[in-house]
């Protein structure tokens, strides 16, 4: 009688393959509108990425794939925020080992496509464990940019000027649409007050008078009107208006 014995041999574990747009030449073409998830962890990095980036500066470019847009006069957004690793985005202009940085930066990049122009996008690993791999699972989308912000201000003519401290106020109205807040700056300087409403006040010391015209020149220093008051003869301007 003959013992047959059965012998299994394993076959060795398949490895993932580099994704199709590991280098340049490979990019993705991708237009507004156009996301992926893509398992970066066989990617690699090369020259290209290195060149890109020397006008950036990430910290690496570990686990890269690269994308192609061509430019329709429009914002875009690209946003790899979502990916389960630490993931940047840089964007450039022009050929092969011959690119101008046009965008960088971690998670979210925006910028402004130009017709006519076609713009080269490299989703990075910026750890800095040196291996050049990393990656995991990238998230990676194009979408289009928000309109930019419109801001408008009003202020009205007339303020006031508070006799103790000499600080001009002025008021006014703005709108803001398609931003979270808005912050604006007035440079009163110089500045010239014109008097429109007065009372009686006697002369004295912290006083400035001005000609028969009703008007001084006045500079403010750290947003007040130096001394106490302004007047015309005996009177003091306790209004101002723009001119």
């Amino acid at each position: 009688m003959v013992a047959v014995v059965a012998v299994g041999i394993a076959a060795p574990a398949a490895l993932a393959a580099a994704p199709s747009n590991d280098t340049f030449g490979g990019a993705t073409t991708a237009t507004i509108g156009f996301s992926q998830v893509l398992d970066t962890t066989q990617a690699t990095t090369d020259s290209d990425d290195a060149q890109l980036n020397a006008s950036c500066g990430a910290p690496a470019t570990d686990a890269s794939v690269w994308y192609s847009l061509a430019g329709t006069d429009a914002g875009v957004v690209v946003d790899v925020s979502q990916s389960d690793y630490s993931a940047g985005v840089l964007v450039g202009v022009g050929t092969e080992g011959n690119l101008d940085t046009v965008a960088c930066g971690p998670g979210t990049v925006g910028f402004f496509a130009a017709s006519g122009t076609t713009y080269y996008i490299l989703a990075i690993d910026d750890q800095t464990n040196g291996d050049g791999l990393n990656g995991g699972s990238l998230h990676i989308s194009f979408n289009e940019a928000p309109p930019p912000p419109t801001v408008d201000i009003t202020l009205n003519k007339v303020g006031r000027v508070n006799a103790k401290t000499g600080v001009a106020t002025i008021s006014g109205t703005y709108t803001c649409s398609n931003a979270d807040f808005i912050d604006a700056e007035i440079d009163a300087s110089p500045c010239r007050l014109r008097a429109i409403g007065h009372r009686a006040l006697p002369l004295g010391r912290a006083a400035h008078r001005i000609d028969d015209a009703g008007e001084l020149d006045q500079e403010p220093v750290a947003g007040h009107f130096d001394d106490a008051a302004v007047v015309l003869g005996n009177l003091r301007i306790d209004q101002f208006g723009a001119q």
